[in-house]
Parts: C-alpha cells; structure tokens; sequence
C-alpha cells in the first residue's frame, strides 16, 4: 500500500466522496477557489471498494476484465499534480453496485 503526501500547493479542506455507477467528474466547487484559481493538486484515497477512473474526456466503465480507465484498489491513493488531469478526471465504481468511499484533498 503505497503513501502519498500533497507536494504543490497549499492543502484545502479533505472532503468525503462516493463512487456511483455513473462516471462523475470532480466537483467545481472544490476544485476552483472562490477567486478562480484552480487546484494545482489533488489526492484522492479509496479507502472501500475500488474505482475506475480516465483522464481527458475518456470515460470510465465498471466492466471487469475490459472497464475502460485505470484501477484504484481499496488502500491506494492517486496523487495530481496537473490542472487538466484534477479538471477531466472521472470516477465510477469499478464494479457495479459496490461503491467506493473516497477521500478527497485539494491543493492551491
């Protein structure tokens, strides 16, 4: 199980964040601050379930053995240091009805 810290930026509020069968993007809301600025980093900790996520306007599917996006395992934690990436990145949960808690840090 891999640890990971925030290393750009200044570390904002860590929220709670639910997979869900439909692939979601994060919310504005807490990636934009209230003057504009977008996120510089963000660290998202699955810590129930796993998720599937993709970048760029590909969308993730919860399909096993051929979901489209990468795999995040219950434990692992997945670090941004991108503007686009925090900005498209979707989540769904990697199999269907099995959702995800996740833990959500953004940095400014």
């Amino acid at each position: 199980m891999a640890r990971f810290a925030l290393q750009i930026g200044t570390p904002n509020e860590t929220y709670n964040l639910a997979s869900t069968n439909t692939a979601t993007a994060l919310a504005a809301g807490k990636i934009v601050a209230a003057d504009g600025t977008p996120a510089k980093s963000c660290m998202i900790t699955c810590e129930t379930n796993a998720i599937r996520y993709a970048f760029g306007g590909s969308v993730p599917t919860p399909t096993a053995g051929t979901g489209v996006g990468h795999l995040l395992e219950d434990g692992d934690s997945l670090e941004l240091s991108s503007v686009d990436a925090i900005r498209t990145i979707q989540i769904i949960s990697a199999v269907a009805g099995s959702h995800a808690a996740l833990k959500v840090t953004v940095g400014f």
